[in-house]
């Protein structure tokens, strides 16, 4: 039926596969995905095979010829052997099964000779389809028909389908986005089971659940997916806020469409375009997991250039030179260029991609040679000259801008110097820090308050209490903005009278963990 199509489509080491298991006596027919693909004629990314075959009888014809296999126990337990052919591609066999017990996470496995029963086990329609080597369609389901008029429909029981494993309600708005050729042509009865299920996501992991949208936001309907898996409520369960901002996601994808979204480096810089706040973030990336880069560019999004506003050439070119997450510069340029496609703004891209950054004339070495005080106010004063030499049009030099120390020193304040503190009766004596979410702080044997953690190196900014100089009472809990990221510690040192966090002054954090609210307890005294 589909031979010569086949002949043409598959490679060499495909049809050897496929002969190596067919000349053992075993029936083997390409499955699932790559028959959807196939019939759609799209080429397949992965070609997948189902069997008669137990896993221990394709591992012995595949050891017989010299196949690659990998990872022979890793897939055993679910039936499935990955071979890889003369060392170039990769191919799953998978014995027929059927799923005798499932917890919305993963199944319990049966072997089967069965073709439907294993078909029936399947997701959708679509995906339940196999191609023998000969060309025949093998269909149980209707797939065929529903490929042609599009429809993407689970198999059997949607309801059913959805509970067997939580995670394909992202695959169906995943293929659907495939396979439809109108956003809004879904089944109504799926959708409602869809709603009925939402809270099940919750038993999925977040790495998993990103991995499926990072591919719904990279096909077709992207955008209009998206707004349908908020509308079926599944927002909350996938780290979105309450409200997400829709307005600013359905401008951004419009701009991104125009250029064509291929071409985004980070499918992220949609998702951020939903997000409010580093609180919003910092939520989401609890959820996901994404990538540090991934949680970065959200943040930079969220807390600077989303924040410019008319967005120009010099306000950018400054984000870039003043570079206020303290991280390497090419990935601030990159983070730049991200939001500017997902904004449309190809132009001012193609503007700011020419330009040749000037170079700051200051180190942190000119600044102890010019007697400025040791520690964080080096700091403080090279991002003031670097304010200082924007507003020259980067032209001051080197000589100019040390010439600007005294009067920066003039102007910061007193809580900014370093001073000399002698140990006092009453000093607050604070610190153990163990924590992801939360800081818990105990008295310690010594003065001031010393924070110890595992999740980075700090250098924390100008805070200030909400608490308008009210001492914190045990259990009380303080925002104390959000500190994030990873590495090996973080030391966090201050000396206060009494427990106000209004004394906690110019502190710097140039690095990001995730802690939005710290625990504060066992509050003690010498």
């Amino acid at each position: 039926m589909f031979a010569s199509i086949l002949n043409s489509s598959l490679s060499p080491e495909c049809f050897k596969l496929w002969r190596f298991l067919i000349g053992a006596g075993h029936e083997v027919r390409m499955a699932g995905g790559a028959v959807r693909d196939f019939l759609a004629g799209l080429k397949p990314s992965d070609i997948d095979f189902a069997s008669t075959a137990t896993p221990e009888e394709t591992i012995k014809v595949l050891e017989e010829h010299k196949v690659q296999i990998i990872n022979p126990f890793g897939g055993m337990r679910h039936g499935t052997v990955t071979a890889r052919i003369d060392y170039k591609q990769k191919f799953e066999i998978t014995t027929l099964r059927t799923d005798t017990d499932t917890d919305g996470r993963r199944a319990t496995v049966e072997f089967t000779k069965d073709w439907k029963l294993d078909a029936y086990r399947r997701d959708l329609t679509i995906n339940s389809m196999y191609i023998d080597i000969d060309g025949n369609l093998y269909d149980y389901f209707n797939g065929q028909e529903d490929l042609i008029h599009k429809r993407v429909q689970f198999v059997g029981d949607a309801g059913k389908r959805i509970r067997e494993d939580y995670l394909r309600i992202l695959r169906y708005f995943r293929i659907y986005g495939k396979v439809a050729s109108n956003p809004e042509r879904h089944d109504q009865k799926t959708i409602n089971e869809i709603i009925k299920n939402a809270s099940g996501l919750q038993q999925i992991s977040g790495e998993r659940i990103w991995m499926e949208w990072k591919k719904i936001l990279s096909g077709s309907f992207g955008s209009d997916l998206t707004l349908k898996m908020i509308e079926c409520q599944l927002g909350s369960y996938i780290g979105l806020p309450q409200n997400p901002n829709i307005k600013g996601f359905r401008s951004a994808w419009n701009n991104t469409v125009k250029d064509n979204i291929s071409t985004l480096e980070h499918p992220i810089s949609l998702l951020a375009t939903l997000l409010y706040s580093e609180d919003d973030v910092l939520h989401l990336h609890s959820r996901l997991k994404m990538s540090r880069i991934e949680r970065d560019l959200c943040l930079f999004f969220t807390n600077h250039i989303s924040k410019i506003d008319p967005i120009s050439l010099s306000s950018i070119q400054w984000l870039y030179l003043s570079n206020p997450m303290k991280i390497k510069t090419e990935q601030v340029k990159s983070y730049i260029n991200a939001y500017l496609s997902a904004q449309g703004l190809k132009d001012l891209n193609d503007e700011f991609d020419k330009w040749k950054p000037p170079t700051f004339p200051i180190n942190r070495y000119d600044l102890i040679s010019a007697k400025c005080p040791k520690g964080q106010l080096i700091s403080i004063i090279t991002d003031k000259l670097k304010v200082i030499w924007r507003y020259s049009n980067y032209t001051m030099g080197r000589k100019e801008l040390l010439n600007e120390i005294p009067n920066i020193l003039d102007v910061l304040p007193s809580q900014s110097l370093p001073r000399k503190t002698k140990k006092q009766k009453g000093l607050l004596n604070v610190v153990n820090v163990s924590c992801f979410h939360e800081l818990e702080l105990k008295p310690v044997p010594r003065s001031g308050v010393h924070i110890k953690g595992n999740w980075g190196d700090f250098d924390l900014t100008s805070y200030k209490s909400d608490f308008d100089g009210k001492s914190v009472q045990t259990g009380n809990r303080v925002p104390l903005g959000s500190i994030s990221g990873g590495g090996s510690s973080f030391n966090w040192n201050f000396l206060c009278r009494q427990l106000t966090l209004e004394e906690i002054h110019h502190t710097r954090v140039n690095y990001f963990l995730g802690l939005s609210i710290c625990s504060i307890s066992n509050i003690g005294h010498t």
